[in-house]
């Protein structure tokens, strides 16, 4: 079985990190025969450098890339080209617009066509209403053999998902890291908490839904040991406003080593499809800090996964302040109960489950191309 992903996205954050970890296993365990990546190119290097998502896939089993620009026509033809060359079984987006312009291409397609999976991995606000942009994407929705969603979250901000109900499927996503799950039981959580270089640290895209600059301001109230890891449009900004104040490291690829060296991960998003970070930082020893955005009480339960601030800058800061006083007496509990509440996150249960979505789709066919 051939699969193509598309990708509408030049950086490798979660969503795409997700995509390319989960297709190396599957060609790795013989779930697949190849995959092959539709992207979109950088033009501007300087401000995406490593993290440039076309730079990393020859670290994973990618038999081919298609790289468009952000014309949306671009990319609906590198779309068309590349199932003309690679000529796969399955085709699988990744959110709106990479799924409305597949759903396009498909139409252009005569003969035999591909089947198509669609996974979306953000919960965007504009689809809690009726509007443009909603109903575009609600027929698309309906056009993919299946859908999935990364979290109970991202369904429930869709205003169609009870029309869609027996075609959304939700699997959360997998820990992706560099922990073997298996071994976090046995971690030595005293010495594990004497180690902590950082007091604080952000990781992600420098973006305005990400709200670095919360995260700056009341590190720089606290006066705390605070590290930014990620880059963005933000960067330049908040370098020149914090930059004395709060250390910005860049895309890292020893990200999870940072984490296991920081108290907490605050990430005081707007919103977020699943928050893979946290998954992340839990692997790490590293507490989760979040605002209230829709479905995150389903990842952290306050106090015992982590902890859910109040939405003020103010309240931020005393909140923060006191788990930071606390963290010597309090902190044990918390992180005690990551081992057990990662078990739900194996990368080969959720590889599993997407080849079984693959084969059903694709008619259960096993010949080879």
């Amino acid at each position: 079985m051939k699969v193509l992903h598309v990708v509408w996205s030049a950086h490798f954050a979660g969503a795409e990190k997700l995509v390319l970890r989960v297709s190396d296993e599957m060609v790795v365990k013989g779930l697949v025969d190849s995959v092959a990546v539709v992207l979109i190119e950088v033009q501007q290097v300087e401000t995406a450098g490593e993290n440039a998502l076309s730079t990393v896939p020859g670290d994973y089993r990618v038999s081919k890339l298609y790289k468009s620009s952000r014309n949306l026509l671009n990319f609906i033809s590198t779309i068309s080209h590349a199932i003309k060359d690679f000529g796969p079984d399955v085709i699988h987006s990744h959110d709106y617009r990479a799924t409305i312009a597949t759903r396009i291409s498909l139409s252009l397609l005569f003969g035999r066509k591909p089947k198509h999976v669609a996974t979306i991995h953000d919960a965007y606000p504009f689809m809690k209403r009726i509007n443009l942009r909603s109903l575009i994407a609600f027929i698309a929705l309906t056009l993919p053999n299946e859908v999935t969603v990364v979290s109970e979250s991202v369904r429930d901000q869709m205003w169609f998902r009870k029309l869609l109900s027996k075609k959304i499927k939700v699997i959360p996503n997998p820990y992706l890291g560099i922990r073997k799950l298996e071994d976090l039981r046995s971690t030595n959580l005293d010495k594990v908490m004497h180690s902590k270089e950082y007091d604080f640290v952000f990781v992600g895209r420098l973006v305005p839904k990400k709200h670095p600059e919360i995260f700056c301001e009341v590190c720089s109230r606290l006066g705390a040991k605070c590290v930014v890891v990620g880059d963005g449009e933000l960067r330049t900004q908040l370098e020149r406003e914090y930059g004395s104040r709060v250390t910005f490291l860049g895309f890292r690829k020893d990200v999870e080593d940072i984490m296991l060296r920081s108290r907490f991960l605050f990430l005081p998003s707007e919103y977020e499809g699943f928050g893979l970070v946290l998954i992340e930082a839990m692997a790490n020893f590293c507490i989760p800090v979040v605002t209230p955005w829709t479905g995150v009480e389903k990842i952290i339960e306050h106090g015992k996964t982590g902890y859910i601030v109040h939405w003020s800058i103010e309240s931020m800061t005393q909140e923060l302040s006191k788990l930071l006083y606390e963290y010597s007496t309090t902190a044990k509990n918390v992180l005690e109960n990551f081992p057990h509440y990662l078990k739900n996150f194996s990368l080969d249960s959720y590889v599993l489950k997407i080849a079984k979505i693959y084969e059903t789709v694709n008619g259960n066919r096993s010949e080879r191309r």
